[in-house]
């Protein structure tokens, strides 16, 4: 685990994530399994393996070796044991103590060669992407797991030792605002600042968190403006929810529609909401991704045609390895999230 976590795997950074995933391929290689790799346009590969065993049963097991962390976090607090036998360092926790550990037992079978581990076809899928909710290896973990008599997903306990059985739904989105550029000291009536229209959206969209239901709305980043001196023109944020249920992820959807489509500055324009990258509903109410649109529409919801995605709204015990859902949103390629 050590040499995990000394290595960096923010989800950006595709080098640091296949070095990761090297390291991870040469111990299931030792292990005996047969390896292929996912390549993708913009995430790291996917590893895909398969130890065959002599009878029926295939169990998959799931987990993502990509961190939240940028490049050089290991550095700056590389893996250490403290004197309680706790184990820090970046995505120690979440996941590669998960990665580690199954590394570890898969090994213990083989060197006790147990009958499960001989008769027993073990799978694995190893994604890179799982961070930004798994947008090009959701098809990867689908066809494994249908063919699966069991899966098993790597994901962390909590606190207590709480088995994990369930994943919220999640859901990204990007929200731009136009605004007028002005001089801020000499003609600041003649601007109409994006960045104050933003702030107003983002104290609505925050409060629109519901701890009793499991809804959260978080503003994760914001970005705007060009100089201090300057009214800023653009604004732009990134949005996260989550949400148990169907029901409770499309009123809030519409709530965020309201709250974002309210006039705000005067003269800024209305904003651009975005769904990127997301697991959701069908095409009945999708946002279209583009250009700001005038007020009277900047609420108007269009379909976007897709391919279906597979992670759900509602509790699922297999999280999301789930094969089939009713709960989609299509998906939405423009620009870099």
């Amino acid at each position: 685990m050590e040499r995990l976590v000394n290595h960096d795997s923010g989800t950006d950074d595709v080098l640091d994530v296949n070095r990761v995933g090297a390291i991870l391929a040469e111990r299931l290689e030792r292990l005996g399994f047969t390896l292929r790799r996912v390549a993708t346009e913009r995430f790291g590969d996917h590893l895909v393996g398969e130890k065959v065993g002599t009878g029926p049963k295939r169990l998959l097991f799931v987990g993502h070796y990509d961190t939240v962390f940028p490049s050089g976090t290991a550095k700056q607090r590389p893996f250490r044991i403290d004197g309680q036998g706790r184990a820090w360092g970046p995505g120690v926790y979440d996941m590669k103590g998960g990665l580690a550990a199954l590394l570890y037992a898969l090994r213990a079978h083989q060197e006790a060669r147990t009958s499960a581990w001989a008769e027993t076809t073990v799978a694995v899928v190893f994604n890179s992407d799982e961070e930004r909710l798994s947008p090009t290896s959701r098809p990867v973990i689908e066809a494994e797991a249908r063919r699966a008599h069991s899966v098993g997903i790597l994901e962390p306990a909590r606190p207590g030792g709480e088995y994990v059985m369930a994943r919220k739904g999640a859901g990204t989105f990007h929200l731009e605002i136009q605004g007028k550029a002005s001089h801020a000291g000499l003609q600041p009536e003649l601007g109409a600042s994006a960045i104050w229209d933003l702030a107003q959206k983002v104290a609505a969209l925050h409060a629109l968190t519901d701890l009793e239901t499991g809804v959260t709305v978080n503003v994760g980043t914001v970005r705007g403006g060009e100089r201090p001196n300057v009214v800023a023109a653009h604004a732009a944020a990134e949005i996260d929810l989550r949400a148990w249920s169907q029901a409770d992820a499309d009123a809030t959807i519409a709530a965020m529609g309201r709250s974002t489509s309210r006039r705000g500055r005067p003269g800024c324009r209305a904003p651009s909401v975005c769904w990127r990258s997301c697991a959701g509903r069908a095409a009945s109410s999708a946002s279209r991704c583009g250009p700001s649109r005038p007020a009277a529409a900047r609420t108007a919801i269009t379909p976007r045609p897709s391919r279906p995605l597979s992670t759900a709204w509602g509790r699922r015990a297999a999280g999301r390895t789930a094969t089939r859902s009713s709960s989609r949103w299509p998906r939405c390629s423009s620009g870099r999230r």
